[in-house]
This record gives structure tokens, C-alpha cells and sequence, in this order.
């Protein structure tokens, strides 16, 4: 039985839903109201007066109550097809969702990939009695989709216990699926006793006073507000401000930090609470925050960072004594090392046990698990093994402002003919394009020179180190462990002469947060994730030897999975039709705006638009069509047991290279033309961007997208046991 239904949805979530979309069309037709009634009301006054104003406006209204009871209804079905569309499981591959009723989405995320789990209401859902369970991972995806919104507190109490249970015994290595049902007697459950903690804190009192004064800022431009416009109402400033300072008092109240077996439990809210658990195992790192006002009151700040979104949010620890600070931060880094301690301990176990066993494990769907030889690499500190080609680099961007040169001189040509005075136009463009010429090349080159003297690189032998800058230097090392994916990209101008970059993620918090640092460079040519400008097959070689280096291999075989599962001979068709349906709708953006900007009549614009019409027709969509069927000709996909490879791309392309072992979830989708052409896309997330720009496999039959997704999710499932 699915947890869907052992841990049911409440119907309030039905109404809840409907209630919460009809207020954003309710503010749309209020906006509506705003623009038509001016107008109407103006255009019945010059026609009669008062009467035909205040006829149309009691139309007018007539109408938007009909066209809200309209909206209503609409929203109310769709509500009821969503709360039956709604699924959730957990299954050996971990939590398992899917929602959506015109654009279902489905999401796996593995047991051991979720950072946080917490509990949170809006007001529509304090209203209707009901909760929201997150699960937070490390990659932006989770955050939308990876969460069962609308239980009662009573099944949200013991289904979040539940799952507690399932990750607890996970990190011992033991997972389970055993549930406890709503009502049983669980530890955490309505009516049972609270979890038991380690320790527990709560901020000081004087912090409310802090945040007070804080917040006092504000009140002084309401008051000045008030006074200015509504002079009179400046007295309603005194209510106004008892009533936030209770509230404020309330919020700051409801404020408690507890240590507990698993994790940091924090709660937070009053009006809108939530509850956030960060496993112990996920924290990165622990940083002690003294604002000014902090200071005042002898206060500190206790920020625990993991690597998913919700901890950026939520884990502050907010107005602590230094004595707490200092307690809480020892004890954390005791439970961190413990958990870390045991995390390898059971790692170790895992290896053991699967040396014991056979190495033939059979895969998921029937398919022979393929992996490839273990690659090893046995050499020395390579301190820049292959040469950086920036002044070859340099002079291959100038390709496309040469070209666009070529095109205003033969523009120039054309009008200096139409005009009569072919030379002296030609000349003035002459001119000014050798003038910005030799200003590109001269910088470029200059640039292309430094880089060259002061870029380096070694692969080390605790990870990659890269070091740049003239005047301001820069040095970092990427640890080959935090390495999420690698890239290899050809520009579609690299292409033809045969230069490539190699980039390698890792989503720590250290890289995003220093991300403008980081990425200091001359002519943002050179950045510190990745090396550029080098020769191709340099750049596979690099590549090789950084695979290797960090125990990497490549999915390769005879017998790609891109051939046993194909993308769909409707691909091409798809997405040329998406990009001529753009196309068409830029080219009316275009001529709507040129006809509001000019005198000219309408038939003009609309014998243009009929003009471009057909030379999209004649020729824009045969080239389209042609260029996607190379491309998904040249589209790459294939995995082994441990790594998953995708390319794309006809001349420009990129590669990248994912460890099964860093995905975060897995789920297949839909756009508005993938349904309208049974089409169907297969995602995977990371903590890095790659994956949403790159990582997914887009046009597969429904049948072939399923059984990648799921073959994909159990690789991740199976990686994470080694």
C-alpha cells in the first residue's frame, strides 16, 4: 500500500487549493476592473451623462461576479483533479512523488540525498487545519517538488516520524519501510510524548528588545507617512505599534533550537510555524554571526549551513548569550563527528559485505548491469600538462565581430547605392569598423598575453589547483571529492578550429557564495571551476587523466543506451514547432510595437507580418527542421554503473559526466508541446546548475522515458550502497 494512501491528503486541501487560487484571479480581475471602468465609465459619460456611467459600471460588475463564479468553479474541478492526481510512496528507492494535473512532474529522491525535513503552514493552511512535510535536498528542484502539502496534524505528526524512523535506520545502514499509521503510538505522534533531545535552547530575552529596536525604523516612516497624507490618522500609529510588538513577541517566543539523535530541530513562527530538522550528517560547516545591534546585548548569531536552499533560510540560531554559542557549538561539533564517524564505519561495512557477495547483481527492469573496468592513474604532480591557447583563443573571438563588419560594409554598399554616394558611406563604415577592430584585437591580445604568463594549473595530489591574476593574484583548490560533474564544451566558433574548455562543478557553499570572487578573470576568459582554451585533444586527454585521477570512469559500450532506448522520430517535429511558435511570437511583439510607434497604416503592418509569415514557412522551417535532426542525430546518452553521459550538440556541443553517486532526484516531465506531441523528458538534479541546463534527456516515448527514469534512479540507489 503507497503512502498515499496509509497517510492520506485531507479534503480541506481541496478547498484550501481553490480558496488560494481564486485570490491570485481575484486580484487579476480587481487589476482589470482598474484599467476597464475608467475607460468605459469615461466613454458612457460623453455619451450620456451620469446615468449611462453608472449603467455600465453596474454591467461591468454584473460581469466580473459572473466571470468570478466562473473562475471558481474552473479552479474548484481543477482542485479536486489535482487532490486525485496527487501521489507519494516510499519505495527502495527512496521518496517517490508525482503531481499535476495538465503538466504531471514526477521526482525520486534518495533516502540519503535529503539535507532537511520540516514542517510548515501558510495561512490558508492555519485557517483549514493543515500542514505541509518537506524533504530538502541539495538541488533547487526538491524545493518545489519535493514536499506533501495538505495533512492534518495528526497524520503529518506520524508520517514525519515515520520517515524519521526510515532515516535514521538508513544512516545505520538498515533501512526500512516499516510505517506507523496515523493514531498508532509512535514516538512524535499527537497525543504521545515529545522527542527526546540532547539539549535545548531558546533566545535570550533581552534579543526581543534588540529586535525591537530594530524594528522601531519602520514605525518612523509609517508615523511620517501618516502625518504627510492622512494627517489626522497619525494616531492610529500607537495601536498599529502595540499590536506588531505583540506579534513580534509571539514570533520571537515561539523560537526553540534542540539538539536531537538525528539532527539541529528548529522551530520557528507563530502565525506561519515550520519546523526544520538538518541531519547532523549534512552539515558543512557552522559560522558565529555579531550584528551590531547583537552586540549591544552581548548576543551572537549561530548560522549552520548545509548544502541544500532551506538551511540558507531557516538555520540561523538568532539571539544567543555567548555561553549558549559556545555550548551549542561544541556539542554540534561533536554530533558531527559522531555522525560522520558512523557514516564511514557503515560505508566500510557496505564494501565489506559487497565484496563478500557476487559481483553479477542483477539490474532493475531485467537489463545486466554494465560497468567498465576500473581506470587507474599512477604519476606525479602535473603542473599545466597541456598549454593554455588564449592568443589562439583571443583571435578566434574576433570571428563573429568580423562578420558582423562584412555585413554594415555590404549594408553601407547597398544604401551609399541607393542614395549616390557609394564611397563616401563606404568610407565612413571603413573606417569605423577598423577603428573597433583594432580596439578588440589590441585588448584582446594584451589580455590573451597575460593570460598567458600568469594562468597555471597542476593537478595536485589532493585535488585541482588553479592560479591567476596580474596584479591581484589568485589561488584555489578544488578537492577532487567535492568534484558533482565535468564538462568538456566546444563553442559552435571553437568547433571549427578545434579548442575546448573543461569545467568542473562542485555546489559547494563556498564556491556560490564567493561565486564574483571566484570568477575573476581577464575579459571573463579565465575562471577558476575549470580550465579554458585548450587544444581538443588536449582536452580529452586532460579529461582522461582527471577522471581517473578522481576515480571516474566513463560510460562507454558498444551498445549505448541512446541506441537501446531512442530519442523519438517526433523530436525534430517538436521542437521546430516550439521555435517557430516563439519566432512568431516575437515577430508580433515586433510589429505590434512598430505599429504603436508609427503613423503607418495597419494594412502595412499586417501585409509585413504576412511577408515574414511566409519566409518562415518557405525557409526558416526547413533549416529548422534539418538542424534538429542533426542534432538529435549527435545526441549522446549512456551510463554504466557508476556514471551517467550526455552530450548535445550539432557543431558547438558539451558534454558533461555525472557520478550516480551526486544526483540528487530523478523525475520525468512534460511542456505544453511535449503533451500535445506525447513527448516526454527525463531530469536528473544536482547541487550544481549543470543539471538543469544540461543533464536531462528531452523527446523519449512515455514508455522509454519511464524506463530510463527508472533505471537511472536505481544506479543512484545502487551507487549510494557502495
Amino acid at each position: 500500500m503507497a503512502l498515499r494512501e496509509e497517510y492520506p491528503l485531507h479534503p480541506n486541501k481541496i478547498i484550501k487549493k481553490a480558496i488560494e487560487k481564486m485570490f491570485g484571479a481575484g486580484a487579476a480581475i480587481v487589476a482589470l476592473l482598474f484599467i476597464i471602468l475608467p475607460i468605459i465609465g469615461s466613454i458612457a459619460g460623453i455619451g450620456g451623462g451620469l446615468f449611462a456611467a453608472a449603467g455600465s459600471a453596474i454591467v461591468i460588475l454584473l460581469g466580473v461576479l459572473l466571470l468570478s463564479l466562473a473562475v471558481f468553479v474552473v479552479v474548484y474541478l481543477w482542485s479536486q483533479a489535482y487532490f486525485k492526481s496527487y501521489f507519494y510512496d516510499l519505495t527502495e528507492r527512496g521518496i517517490e512523488m508525482k503531481k499535476g494535473v495538465i503538466f504531471p512532474k514526477s521526482i525520486v529522491i534518495p533516502l540519503e540525498k535529503v539535507s532537511d525535513v520540516y514542517v510548515d503552514q501558510d495561512i490558508f493552511d492555519r485557517v483549514f487545519g493543515l500542514y505541509d512535510l518537506h524533504f530538502s535536498s541539495a538541488s533547487l528542484t526538491s524545493a518545489s517538488l519535493a514536499h506533501i502539502d495538505g495533512l492534518d496534524k495528526q497524520t503529518a505528526d506520524a508520517l514525519r516520524e515515520m520517515m524519521m524512523g526510515v532515516f535514521r535506520k538508513e544512516a545505520k545502514g538498515t533501512a526500512t519501510q516499516a510505517a506507523a499509521k496515523p493514531g498508532e503510538t509512535t514516538t512524535g505522534t499527537a497525543g504521545s510524548a515529545a522527542p527526546a533531545y540532547l539539549a535545548e535552547f531558546r533566545p535570550a530575552q533581552r534579543g526581543y528588545f534588540i529586535e525591537l529596536l530594530g524594528n522601531a525604523i519602520g514605525f518612523v516612516f509609517i508615523g511620517i507617512w501618516l502625518l504627510l497624507f492622512i494627517g489626522p490618522l497619525i494616531v492610529l500609529l500607537v495601536p498599529i505599534a502595540i499590536i506588531w510588538a505583540l506579534w513580534l513577541k509571539l514570533e520571537y517566543d515561539s523560537r526553540v533550537y534542540q539538539l536531537r539523535e538525528d539532527g539541529v530541530w528548529i522551530r520557528k513562527g507563530w502565525l506561519t510555524p515550520s519546523e526544520t530538522l538538518i541531519f547532523y550528517r549534512n552539515i558543512q560547516d557552522i559560522d558565529v554571526n555579531e550584528p551590531f545591534l547583537d552586540r549591544l546585548a552581548s548576543l551572537k548569531d549561530l548560522v549552520i549551513k548545509s548544502m541544500s536552499a532551506q538551511s540558507a533560510v531557516s538555520a540561523q540560531l538568532s539571539m544567543l548569550t555567548s555561553e549558549d554559542v559556545a555550548k551549542l557549538r561544541e556539542m554540534l561539533q561533536a554530533q558531527i563527528t559522531n555522525a560522520r564517524a558512523q557514516e564511514k564505519k557503515t560505508a566500510a561495512a557496505n564494501n565489506a559485505a559487497s565484496l563478500a557477495t557476487a559481483t553479477g547483481a542483477a539490474a532493475p527492469l531485467g537489463q545486466p548491469v554494465r560497468r567498465q573496468a576500473p581506470v587507474t592513474y599512477q604519476g606525479e604532480e602535473l603542473v599545466k600538462p597541456y598549454p593554455n591557447q588564449f592568443i589562439k583563443s583571443s583571435l578566434i573571438s574576433l570571428v563573429v565581430p568580423a562578420a558582423i563588419g562584412i555585413i554594415v560594409l555590404i549594408v553601407a554598399l547597398v544604401f551609399g547605392a541607393l542614395i549616390g554616394n557609394v564611397l563616401a558611406l563606404f568610407g565612413i563604415a571603413l573606417v569605423f569598423i577598423i577603428g573597433i577592430g583594432l580596439l578588440l584585437l589590441a585588448s584582446g591580445l594584451i589580455g590573451a598575453f597575460i593570460n598567458q604568463m600568469t594562468y597555471s594549473y597542476k593537478l595536485g595530489s589532493d585535488g585541482l589547483v588553479i592560479s591567476l591574476g596580474l596584479i591581484s593574484r589568485m589561488s584555489k583548490v578544488i578537492r577532487y571529492d567535492k568534484i558533482q560533474d565535468i564538462r568538456l564544451a566546444c563553442g559552435f566558433i571553437e568547433s571549427f578550429f578545434s579548442l575546448a574548455n573543461i569545467t568542473v562543478e562542485t555546489g559547494a557553499k563556498d564556491i556560490v557564495e564567493g561565486r564574483r570572487s571566484s570568477r575573476m578573470a581577464i575579459n571573463g576568459v579565465v575562471a577558476t571551476e575549470g580550465i579554458p582554451a585548450l587544444n581538443l585533444a588536449d582536452a580529452y586527454s586532460l579529461r582522461e587523466k582527471l577522471l581517473a585521477i578522481t576515480n571516474i570512469s566513463y560510460a562507454k559500450n558498444e551498445n549505448p543506451l541512446c541506441s537501446e532506448r531512442k530519442l523519438s522520430a517526433k523530436k525534430p517535429l517538436k521542437k521546430t514547432a516550439a521555435s517557430v511558435g516563439i519566432l512568431w511570437v516575437q515577430v508580433l511583439f515586433v510589429l505590434i510595437l512598430a505599429a504603436l510607434v508609427s503613423k503607418a497604416p495597419i494594412s502595412a503592418f499586417a501585409f509585413a507580418g504576412a511577408v515574414i509569415l511566409f519566409v518562415i514557412l518557405l525557409v526558416y522551417i526547413p533549416v529548422k527542421y534539418i538542424y534538429e535532426k542533426m542534432y538529435m542525430k549527435k545526441y549522446h546518452y549512456d551510463e554504466n554503473a557508476e556514471t551517467l553521459v550526455i552530450r548535445k550538440g550539432v557543431f558547438g556541443w558539451t558534454e558533461i559526466i555525472v557520478p550516480f553517486k551526486n544526483i540528487q532526484s530523478v523525475y520525468v516531465n512534460q511542456d505544453w508541446y511535449d503533451i500535445v506531441f506525447n513527448l516526454w523528458d527525463v531530469w536528473i538534479t544536482t547541487v550544481t546548475s549543470a543539471s538543469r541546463d544540461i543533464a536531462h534527456i528531452d523527446g523519449l516515448e512515455k514508455e522509454d522515458a519511464e524506463y530510463v527514469a527508472r533505471l537511472l534512479a536505481d544506479r543512484v540507489e545502487k551507487s549510494r550502497k557502495k
